[in-house]
């Protein structure tokens, strides 16, 4: 019901062509100018580093949040299924909260190549800690997963950042682009982080703990090569 009244929203107040801006000119393309229009996205200067971090930027947390966190608090904090429904449901809220968040604080206070840095680089962090503190307290690894979410809402800021790449004829091709960079990197993430845990035996009924960080590993691996990607590859004025 809530997904049907947001698209009868949708259709009701979007507007393709904004009362402010004139409608771009519009005509049929042959095949083989749809696949330049494709290729001109790839040369845009930029983009290679908005496409570096946005492949793993969403797909860390949803890897924790939609796969390892229920069975990371079951085998190694032995939470119950219905604390474990909590546990999530706190994690499942901190993300819109963070959401929320970032368009005033990049409005008012802070550039968004700094917001973006900032969250990738915090998510990282609140991975490395669960990577390398061993049997941390039931309170401290759940904060560690609430703020990995709540900083991982930086992503909608790279797809603005993106946008701001693309000339208005380009803008359909330029989105699918990005959005295909986040498809992918959400389905290859938890691939690899699965492989890297499965070499663990499972003792007991039971995953191991080293398991649970080994992955968490691979996944503050991922994010800070995502963001050495952001950082240092060539970038252009808006």
């Amino acid at each position: 019901m809530l997904t049907g009244l947001a698209a009868l929203a949708w259709w009701r107040l979007v507007q393709n062509d904004p009362p402010d801006r004139p409608a771009p000119a519009r005509r049929a393309e042959s095949l083989m100018e749809a696949l330049r229009g494709q290729f001109s996205i790839w040369r845009l200067p930029g983009l290679a580093r908005v496409l570096a971090l946005h492949l793993v930027a969403y797909a860390a947390a949803a890897t924790v949040i939609g796969l390892w966190a229920g069975p990371y608090f079951a085998d190694v904090h032995g939470l119950s299924a219905n604390e474990r429904g909590l546990a999530l449901a706190a994690m499942g809220l901190a993300m819109p909260i963070g959401l929320l968040l970032v368009g005033p604080l990049e409005r008012r206070f802070f550039p968004r190549a700094t917001m973006i840095s900032a969250g990738a680089a915090l998510s990282a962090a609140m991975l490395l800690a669960l990577a390398l503190w061993p049997a941390p307290p039931l309170a401290a690894a759940l904060g560690l997963l609430v703020g990995l979410m709540l900083f991982s809402s930086y992503p909608v800021l790279l797809v603005t950042e993106a946008r701001m790449l693309f000339p208005d004829q380009l803008v359909g091709r330029g989105a699918s682009t990005v959005n295909m960079a986040q498809v992918l990197g959400s389905s290859l993430l938890p691939l690899l982080v699965g492989l890297v845990i499965g070499f663990f035996p499972i003792e007991e009924a039971a995953r191991p703990e080293a398991a649970y960080r080994a992955g968490f590993a691979v996944l503050a691996g991922s994010l800070l090569l995502g963001l050495a990607g952001w950082l240092l590859l060539p970038r252009t004025k808006p």
